[in-house]
């Protein structure tokens, strides 16, 4: 084996290095699963139920923004989550919107049920929004679902509609957040918005953490061998390594 390798020893670092470099050109078609449901087995008691419900009712993915204030219960905060209330329910990328204008205020009048906008007008004096602020905590359906109990934080949840390409739904999402005016703090999140970072982030730290890896093992083998020629081969078995298991990842 030994006067093999020796015989042909040019032959066998040519294979190695085209080998590597041909692999190494797949690198950047490798691409980043951010589907959290795909890392959890098949078999777990949480996930038969879940693709149960899912196969029953279909894929329900939601996003989530949050506006956090001193209070909620003011005309500009107000304004500004109907403005985005209004633009989520105007987007195809978004199913059923969830929100303070989208709840009801259920009461019975003269032996009826009568169904009515939880917020029919934004109230503009304190009187008008103590009135909403005991609505609220009457209202089941609002209190602790669409805002807060103490009235610092409301929620906007929307459905993702599988039919329009998630990133551009997103994209749209941010921008009309970005487009809205008041003095809330907002905050998104759902699945849909840990996928997203889940993709950027995973490639963002690649680019981070392969070079600096390599750089310390580089570091590593000069402070062990001494000399840099006694470095460079086992540092080219590390690149050749590296190379190969990463342009593997697109072909499994």
């Amino acid at each position: 084996m030994t006067d093999f390798i020796i015989k042909y020893r040019w032959v066998i670092v040519a294979v190695s290095f085209t080998l590597a470099i041909g692999l190494g050109l797949l690198i950047p078609s490798s691409e980043t699963d951010p589907d959290i449901r795909n890392y959890i087995p098949e078999h777990m008691d949480s996930r038969v139920t879940n693709d149960s419900i899912e196969k029953e009712f279909g894929v329900q993915d939601m996003i989530m923004v949050l506006f956090t204030d001193t209070s909620i219960l003011k005309p500009g905060d107000l304004r500004q989550v109907r403005e985005i209330d209004r633009a989520f329910s105007r987007m195809d990328g978004i199913g059923t919107v969830n929100s303070l204008f989208t709840a009801r205020k259920i009461e019975g009048r003269d032996g009826m049920m009568v169904v009515d906008p939880l917020i029919d007008r934004i109230p503009e004096s304190a009187e008008r929004l103590e009135m909403l602020k005991q609505d609220i905590l009457a209202n089941d359906f609002a209190r602790d679902i669409v805002i807060s109990s103490d009235m610092t934080t409301a929620a906007i949840t929307g459905t993702i509609n599988t039919n329009v390409s998630e990133y551009e739904t997103l994209s749209k999402v941010d921008s009309v957040i970005a487009a809205s005016s008041g003095d809330a703090q907002i905050l998104t999140g759902g699945l849909p918005y840990i996928r997203k970072h889940i993709t950027s982030d995973v490639n963002h730290d690649a680019v981070i953490l392969i070079p600096l890896a390599l750089i310390i093992m580089l570091t590593v083998l000069k402070l062990s061998l001494g000399e840099w020629r006694s470095v460079f081969i086992p540092f080219t078995v590390v690149i050749l390594s590296t190379l190969v298991t990463m342009g593997m990842i697109p072909l499994c």
